[in-house]
């Protein structure tokens, strides 16, 4: 017998026998290559009776099939021989301990044939795997599935167990429910059943004393962060008693009368001056009862992580509400016995809490961060915990950020005027009016974060731009930006049709221009011109540049070693470092436009006015004292460019051309997106007050 609660031996054996005439498939019966009499077929009679005659036959066909070979398997007599010897031992064991004696010699046989007729059976099963697969398949063609449920086995009644020893049976115990809580009137289970669908109308009775109790108080620890009953998981005399046991009472009367409404009995608090009281303490009531037994005030909580995940995406208009498919299993083939595949840990979905699938094995990153239940265990309380981590992602996670994109997307578009435009956000994600004055202080933020972000935007850019350097290349090197750093031809570069006038053509074999300039641009500039590469180059040719291997100065635009015409843009951060972008590809023979560009933030390089690289990096540029050529980068002569260029500049900054800045509407949209941050993690949003 329990040694605290009025629950005695044959109460458990009661509730045992109803157990053992159900019938339930074992963990795994699900995977591929396991029997399919371990699931349920999904298909009334009526169904059954309108499916094509052909799916029909198929199914019962390899029904017959399998029930044939189970029963003409050689090993049926084996088995049969070993069942008949463990009847045998077993009548001669209990014989033995009728007689008060033990014998450990026969237990431990007894022990051994169980094991080994179930490896029989095992080995049974296994041999008509292949015909349970093709029965799977057969009834998937006809449009039918299997649930992983319990059934009917065969009824019966329970033996209590001798020290918890099966094969001492002890007086017969009737299936049913504990005495103390029949009530004396106990089940009444019709021959042939196993008395599941009794216990289940008996727990959901008006008359059961415990059911409804329980539920109201999870309903109300729910909404109050307390039972009335402290220990929610257990009413007996090893939990606590009620703190208000006539409200109870009440409130399971309500329950029961109201049809077992879960959504009235949430009405019923939710409206009750109880629930509607203010957090604000009071040092004289709190010196009178300060762990709030009489609940003079609220207990301020954070909400749950189903609320908090549901109400961010419903503040931002994401959240799905109808019931969603099924979800996006891998194909069965793939299902084995792992924790660690092919299921992911999340599935992506805009849905309900209430719809995401809940896995044993691993939790739903959010709902673990903030205290949701651990779902390979009874959770009858949750934690209600407040940790660095979790103000972390609120403030960095990707969710957040989309979901406030989202609200301010909906809040713009919804509303042009900006006053109303903070009332409407307030309503949504607090669902109270503005105070006073607050409306103007969220325009000032939001202002001041606009004005920010445009600054930071021309920063990110690289600023405005200065030409500093210009070779047109009409028959001379001479600089036509004004600054006279007119360029010195090296080798023998000639002058030929370009692109626009005239061009620089250059053999590749030691010929260059030099600016003779030292140019540091520091780390905002912007290279361009028009260039027609040579059908072959030499290994590591250089357009322009004026980098230094030795301490990584300078930058240059370079061949990637011997892909021909396959050029790099690259810069010396120091210490023998570069910074390296991915290729362009340039055509031989062919004019096209290419630009180096450099940002605070990133190095680009540009093909015809479109972006054809790009590598980050917020690394400053190491000044070269090199200084800057075209069709060279270096001072080593057998790395010269072939091919001709023509009207290269250079500059200070990055031309607006280059430059990705944002739009009114986009620095509009991050201005709400931070505000609507805000509203989403604020305390108010967070905590039930």
């Amino acid at each position: 017998d329990h040694k605290v609660e009025p629950i005695s031996t044959a109460d458990y054996y009661r509730l045992y026998g109803i157990f053992a005439s159900s019938r339930y498939p074992f963990s795994g019966s699900e995977l591929p290559g396991f029997s399919a009499g371990e699931s349920v077929l999904l298909v009334s009679p009526t169904g059954w009776a309108q499916l094509p005659v052909e799916h029909r036959r198929g199914i019962e066909g390899l029904r017959a099939t399998i029930a044939r070979t189970l029963a003409n398997h050689p090993a049926q007599d084996d088995l049969d021989r070993k069942r008949q010897r463990l009847a045998k031992d077993v009548k001669r064991y209990q014989e033995v301990r009728g007689r008060g004696e033990f014998d450990v010699a026969l237990r431990t046989s007894i022990d051994d044939q169980d094991i080994r007729i179930r490896e029989e059976v095992s080995r049974l099963d296994n041999s008509v795997r292949k015909l349970w697969d093709d029965l799977k398949g057969t009834e998937r063609l006809a449009g039918l599935e299997r649930a992983y449920a319990m059934r009917e086995a065969e009824p019966r009644d329970a033996h209590v167990q001798v020290a918890g020893d099966p094969f001492d049976p002890g007086p017969l115990v009737r299936r049913g429910v504990p005495l103390r809580l029949a009530g004396g009137q106990q089940l009444e289970i019709p021959d042939g059943q196993s008395g599941r669908l009794e216990l289940a109308r008996w727990l959901t009775s008006p008359d059961n004393p415990l059911t409804p109790r329980v539920a109201v108080n999870y309903i109300w620890q729910f909404h109050f962060g307390k039972g009335i009953v402290s220990t929610s998981d257990d009413f007996g005399l090893g939990g606590s008693a009620p703190t208000h046991p006539e409200l109870l009472d009440w409130l399971a009367r309500q329950f029961i009368d109201n049809g077992w409404s879960v959504k009235h009995m949430h009405r019923l608090i939710l409206s009750s001056k109880t629930w509607r009281l203010s957090s604000v303490s009071r040092q004289k009531s709190l010196a009178i009862d300060p762990t709030n037994l009489w609940y003079w005030r609220f207990d301020r909580r954070r909400r749950d992580a189903e609320s908090i995940r549901d109400g961010v995406m419903q503040a931002a208009a994401t959240l799905k509400l109808e019931r969603p498919g099924p979800h996006p299993f891998p194909p069965e083939s793939n299902w084995k016995y792992s924790q660690h595949g092919p299921f992911k840990a999340v599935y992506e979905s805009s849905h309900r809490s209430v719809y995401l699938m809940t896995q044993r094995l691993q939790r739903h990153p959010f709902l673990t961060l903030f205290d949701g239940p651990d779902t390979s265990r009874p959770t009858p309380r949750r934690k209600n915990t407040a940790k660095a981590l979790q103000a972390l992602y609120l403030r960095n996670s990707p969710f957040i950020h989309q979901q406030a994109q989202s609200l301010s997307r909906h809040l713009i578009a919804v509303e042009p005027d900006r006053r109303q435009r903070v009332r409407r956000a307030i309503q949504r994600a607090w669902s109270r009016e503005p105070m006073a004055g607050e409306v103007d202080g969220v325009l000032a933020y939001i202002d001041q974060y606009a004005r920010k972000w445009q600054q930071d935007s021309e920063k990110r850019s690289g600023g405005a731009s200065q030409l500093v350097l210009e070779y047109r290349f009409d028959g001379d090197a001479k600089d036509s930006s004004g600054k006279k750093r007119h360029g010195s031809l090296v080798g023998d570069p000639t002058f030929i049709a370009g692109h626009n006038g005239q061009c620089v053509s250059l053999d590749g074999d030691g010929d260059y221009v030099d600016s003779g300039a030292i140019l540091d641009l520091g780390d905002a500039f912007a290279v361009e011109c028009w260039v027609r590469p040579g059908p072959t180059q030499a290994v590591y040719a250089d357009i322009f540049g004026n980098h230094l291997g030795r301490g990584s100065r300078g930058f240059v635009l370079q061949q990637k070693g011997t892909a021909t015409n396959q050029f790099t843009g690259s810069f010396g951060v120091g210490g023998e470092a570069w910074v390296i972008s991915d290729p362009i590809v340039l055509a031989a023979g062919k004019w096209q436009h290419v630009a180096m560009v450099r940002t605070p933030s990133k190095l680009q390089l540009f093909v015809d006015g479109k972006l054809g690289a790009e590598v980050a990096s917020a690394a400053a540029v190491r000044p070269s004292e090199l200084s800057f050529r075209v069709g060279l980068g270096i001072t080593l002569l057998k790395r010269c460019f072939r091919g001709d260029i023509d009207d290269l500049r250079v500059f200070r900054g990055v031309p607006d051309r280059y430059r990705s800045r944002m739009t009114p509407r986009q620095i509009e949209l991050a201005a709400w997106s931070s505000y609507s941050r805000l509203l989403l993690t604020a305390n108010e949003f967070l905590y039930v007050d």
